[in-house]
């Protein structure tokens, strides 16, 4: 009978997370607080305090170890939707698909080419898999249509207060690498650049306040290397 419990009050908890899956940790732990105050039902109640307490848990974990970190459905290696039925799942996969996909890079063929027994005209311009616009683009056959950020590029970016620069690559939440500069799509930052190109200021929403950012270049980046 305890176990059944435990396993209701999980579901529950995480029916409340969902629903703030795209607020920040301060917005969801006001909005958490508000509906903890207005609520009478004990069981709602007590999956409210364990929602309460997981946002809390991971946002220390966040301001600890990963500041990019800014809203709860950036929060990875969770069991927060092991749980969900079916018609919830979906909703989620909405929120968190980034790695279900095998996301496209769309190139200009600088040269004919054939991939995968296709024959590719020069000045074409095709979407591809990242192994494919890798090997393309190595080859000197390829290049990025249009120089905009994708998933799959790195790109190098000037803090337009302090002039600081840094290079950040964008890559699914599985591959998510701080130390290494590796962010996940689902990122402030990579949210805030992707579709964008060189010279374009971007606004980052941060735990620390908002910024400003020029991107300065935009380069493939090889995962495997």
């Amino acid at each position: 009978m305890e176990e059944e419990s435990n396993s209701q009050l999980h579901k529950d908890r995480n029916k409340v997370l969902v629903k703030f899956a795209d607020h920040s940790f301060s917005s969801a732990l006001d909005e958490i607080n508000s509906e903890l105050n207005a609520e009478k039902n004990h069981s709602k109640k007590l999956a409210l305090l364990s929602a309460k307490s997981w946002v809390l848990r991971n946002k220390l974990y966040a301001t600890l170890h990963d500041p990019y970190i800014y809203s709860l459905n950036e929060v990875e290696n969770t069991d927060v939707f092991d749980d969900m039925d079916d018609e919830e799942d979906s909703e989620i996969d909405n929120l968190f698909d980034e790695e279900k996909k095998e996301t496209m890079i769309e190139v200009i063929m600088l040269k004919n080419a054939t991939l995968n027994g296709t024959k590719l005209v020069k000045g074409a311009i095709l979407s591809v898999t990242q192994d494919s616009a890798n090997k393309l683009i190595d080859d000197g056959k390829a290049k990025l249509s249009g120089e905009k950020v994708t998933f799959g590029t790195s790109v190098g970016l000037a803090d337009e207060e302090t002039d600081e620069e840094s290079l950040y690559h964008i890559v699914g939440p599985y591959e998510t690498n701080i130390s290494k500069q590796m962010i996940s799509t689902s990122s402030p930052i990579a949210r805030a650049v992707i579709g964008k190109s060189i010279g374009d200021s971007v606004e980052v929403q941060t735990p620390g306040g908002q910024r400003s950012y020029e991107i300065l270049s935009i380069d493939l980046f090889d995962i495997t290397k």
